[in-house]
């Protein structure tokens, strides 16, 4: 319904946000979350899954969708500053400095690899080390 007055609307500064946890579902601190039916879970390689962040703690949902919450990091620091996040290369596909700039793609909660084919984009490359890749975070 539109409005035809001032509001006041409620804002939240997107930091660290909290989710509901999928069913049966253990999230490790420090991974990628994922979802694609609104229930956070651990990163996978598949297509038309949403980003929410780096899990902050670990939780085990042993219950019912929801029935557990996790805190995730956004691509945004408190000072408000993007972050930058660094996980493993894939071994088989790796993100190589030629991708500096490009998106790097899911492929399991700690792992990012250049191969768009099945999976889902997760962020953009900013640097390639010898141990990991730093990337920001899809927005």
């Amino acid at each position: 319904m539109a409005i035809t007055a001032a509001n006041d609307t409620p804002g939240l500064e997107f930091t660290d946000f909290e989710y509901l946890v999928k069913g049966s579902t253990t999230i490790y601190q420090g991974t990628l979350v994922v979802t694609s039916d609104g229930y956070a879970k651990g990163g996978v390689k598949a297509t038309g899954l949403r980003i929410l962040g780096i899990a902050k703690t670990t939780v085990v949902n042993a219950g019912a969708d929801g029935a557990e919450k996790i805190v995730c990091a956004g691509p945004v620091a408190q000072n408000g500053k993007r972050l930058l996040f660094k996980l493993a290369n894939d071994a088989t596909d790796p993100v190589t400095q030629a991708h500096v700039g490009s998106s790097c793609y899911v492929f399991d909660n700690f792992t990012v690899t250049s191969l768009s084919t099945g999976s889902t984009a997760c962020g953009t490359v900013r640097r390639v080390d010898s141990d990991g890749v730093w990337f920001e975070l899809v927005s």
